[in-house]
């Protein structure tokens, strides 16, 4: 399967809030009749809710329902339901622009099962960040440059 994505009548792609999320989170639980690889229907039913939120760029609530849903499931999470949870919870920290978060969280999602198209996106994704966060750590070092002492140094 490869994505094609939706054309207007003219033949251009059509920009469609959402998509990489929502392929991302049905390719979670792709073609596999193991249980531990299955979203169970009530923690997808708060998923969506979820997703909904990030598609209307709420970021915010959407950390919240995700706080609600990881109070109520996560001690019986499924492979598939953890991995979801973190992609889900990296997209609503992209969108506060928390990139140590997302990244952290999409490291969390590789560790499960993915597809390999889901695995190659957030592979990237991660490159991405790691890229992103390194230069706010190297700015955050620049903008402290002017300390001489060092972290386990104190001022007499």
């Amino acid at each position: 399967w490869k994505y094609e994505p939706k054309r207007n009548k003219d033949g251009v792609a059509a920009i469609r809030r959402g998509v990489q999320t929502q392929i991302t989170f049905e390719l979670s639980g792709y073609g596999n009749y193991n249980p531990e690889q299955q979203v169970r229907p009530l923690v997808r039913r708060n998923f969506l809710r979820v997703r909904r939120k990030i598609e209307d760029g709420d970021f915010q609530g959407g950390l919240e329902k995700l706080v609600e849903i990881e109070e109520r499931f996560g001690d019986t999470f499924t492979q598939a339901e953890s991995g979801t949870f973190h992609q889900f919870r990296a997209a609503a920290r992209l969108g506060l622009k928390d990139y140590a978060g997302a990244l952290d969280d999409f490291r969390m999602a590789k560790t499960v099962y993915l597809p390999p198209e889901a695995r190659e996106a957030i592979g990237n994704a991660i490159t991405q960040l790691e890229e992103v966060v390194a230069a706010q750590e190297a700015q955050a070092a620049a903008q402290n440059g002017g300390d001489s002492l060092g972290p386990d140094q104190t001022a007499n």
